[in-house]
């Protein structure tokens, strides 16, 4: 229920949502970890750089599970972490509307 739940949450990018969903990187469930840095990755075109989101992405990356690891890192490569610029038209892969 929480991993569908985070999957929601990250589709529906909604900033109001990502203290809920950084609140799920501590549960016991790896998958549900996971998920969390999938969840936050789906955040990169919307918010700058976060310190809070940041941190919880350097926690997960360095989690004991690989799968959690993995996810990590992808979501780190999609969201500007930070310190690191946060103008507009620095991220090639976004198109504008």
């Amino acid at each position: 229920m929480r991993i569908s739940a985070l999957s929601s949450l990250g589709f529906l990018q909604q900033p109001r949502t990502l203290r809920k969903i950084r609140l799920l990187a501590n549960d016991d469930n790896p998958r549900v970890r996971a998920w969390v840095a999938i969840a936050l990755g789906h955040f990169s075109a919307l918010e700058p750089a976060d310190p809070a989101t940041s941190s919880v992405l350097d926690q997960l990356a360095a989690d004991a599970d690989p799968y959690v690891r993995d996810q990590a890192t992808e979501a780190r490569q999609r969201k500007p972490l930070r310190g690191t610029t946060s103008g507009r038209g620095e991220d090639p892969g976004s198109a504008s509307p």
